[in-house]
């Protein structure tokens, strides 16, 4: 994986300064499995790990909520200091995120943010009053697809990667990426309509995708159709499909010959089989497999390997 100190420094530097000091000097076997780091108003800092959530002290670290009573607590100013840094002290230019509810941090890691909807036209266009903040920790795991790869290899073809959060489905498809445009020779477009895959700054994607052509911040239907369009892929990669819109997108890709790889957020087959755009997706004819990730205790680890056309028979059924 990264190195740890790289990962913290770029998380630790939308921090304040107070809190940053103790997340960088915690236990290397702490830093090293950092997942989110949560700052929440009038709460101590949460910094959750695979297994344990731990609490910022003024000394150190606990992970007892109830009797330490010399927790790091959170303040206004802090949120505002934390945000403000993640904007790169620019709202206006994020604004598209903000209205998504989150802002991608230098690195692909992603803040999440809590507070009060503003709606305009029927639609939230941006979150004011903020209240806590969660930065999910983004790390890269150079070769964690080649086990996935090597038992697909002579079917190689569109699947769906499912799994809960934290379980590992981005690391994953950007390993797939990589590899599949270094190791494969495949002609790869990544939608990275949350710039969590490719963390792209300035043009310049921060994360290894081997020779992947990356659509940054597009949303994931305009994506596709321009990959599609302008680069003619083997593979399109992008992550949660979401829309009937999306898709829409898909299927045309799918009529040009394009095979496409994207996550779902679900833990089991039942699950995926109960979700809304499931018949959607299914009536497509595009995914030949769903591969189900284990929880976040093991990420990028694969749990099965699913025939979609049997998931279709049991829903028929």
């Amino acid at each position: 994986m990264d190195k740890t100190y790289d990962v913290l420094k770029e998380v630790t530097s939308v921090l304040p300064e107070r809190i940053a000091l103790i997340v960088l000097s915690l236990p290397k076997e702490i830093k090293e499995d950092i997942q989110e780091i949560r700052l929440r108003i009038n709460m101590p800092v949460t910094v959750s790990c695979n297994k344990h959530t731990y609490y910022l002290t003024d000394k150190s670290f606990t992970a007892d909520l109830f009797t330490n009573l010399h927790y790091i607590k959170v303040t206004k100013s802090d949120i505002n200091e934390c945000f403000s840094k993640a904007c790169t002290y620019s709202v206006y230019n994020r604004q598209s995120e903000i209205s998504n509810g989150f802002i991608t941090i230098n690195g692909g890691h992603r803040m999440g943010i809590s507070g009060s909807a503003v709606y305009g036209n029927g639609e939230l266009i941006n979150v004011k009053d903020i209240s806590s903040l969660n930065i999910r920790v983004s790390r890269e795991f150079i070769g964690c697809s080649r086990s996935l790869l090597d038992q697909l290899q002579n079917s190689l073809d569109s699947m769906l990667i499912c799994g809960k959060p934290c379980s590992g489905k981005t690391t994953l498809i950007r390993d797939i990426a990589r590899s599949l445009s270094i190791d494969y020779g495949k002609k790869v477009c990544v939608i990275d309509s949350r710039n969590e895959i490719s963390a792209t700054f300035k043009g310049e994607p921060k994360k290894d995708l081997g020779n992947a052509d990356v659509f940054t911040m597009y949303k994931k239907s305009d994506g596709i159709t321009q990959a599609i369009r302008n680069m003619s892929p083997d593979f399109v990669i992008c992550d949660e499909i979401l829309t009937t819109k999306e898709v829409e997108a898909i299927s045309h890709g799918i009529n040009s010959g394009v095979s496409f790889i994207a996550t779902v957020h679900c833990s089991s087959a039942k699950e995926l089989v109960n979700k809304s755009l499931f018949k959607e997706i299914l009536s497509l004819n595009a995914f030949s497999k769903a591969v189900l990730l284990k929880n976040k205790n093991n990420p990028c680890e694969v749990d099965s390997i699913i025939d979609m056309k049997e998931l279709f028979k049991k829903n028929e059924c």
